[in-house]
């Protein structure tokens, strides 16, 4: 039970305490008072109890929603950076067949490259 719930859960016991001290007196005045009192008091806790479940499930609600975008945003993130090390990495195979003078490997590694560094930059926009 949360802390507000036990608070109303106290709040009444209080007033039911409160209440059959009340009985134990000859005065009736007090005792009509306490009663309504009682009453008034059980009708508000509950009320209370509602609310607060309510608002715990709105946020039960809301807080599942946003873990949800943030394990969306993860694996993007994981997304982008492994296209980011394919396109390094091609890079890498591009300069050392130029290097190597070996330049039909690196005309055939230029498409990818770009395809590479396109997605690249289509998932960093997404971020």
């Amino acid at each position: 039970p949360s802390q507000t719930t036990k608070f109303l859960e106290a709040q009444s016991e209080a007033s039911w305490y409160m209440y059959k001290w009340t009985c134990a007196e000859n005065n009736k005045a007090i005792q009509d008072v306490f009663e309504n009192l009682c009453s008034l008091t059980r009708a508000w806790t509950k009320v209370q109890k509602k609310l607060v479940c309510k608002i715990h499930k709105e946020n039960e609600k809301e807080l599942k929603e946003i873990l949800q975008k943030e394990e969306n945003v993860k694996e993007s993130r994981k997304c982008q950076k492994a296209a980011l090390f394919k396109k390094i990495n091609l890079k890498k195979q591009v300069d050392m067949a130029q290097w190597q003078g070996d330049t039909s490997k690196a005309e055939s590694l230029k498409p990818k490259l770009e395809d590479a560094a396109r997605a690249n930059d289509e998932l960093c926009k997404e971020l």
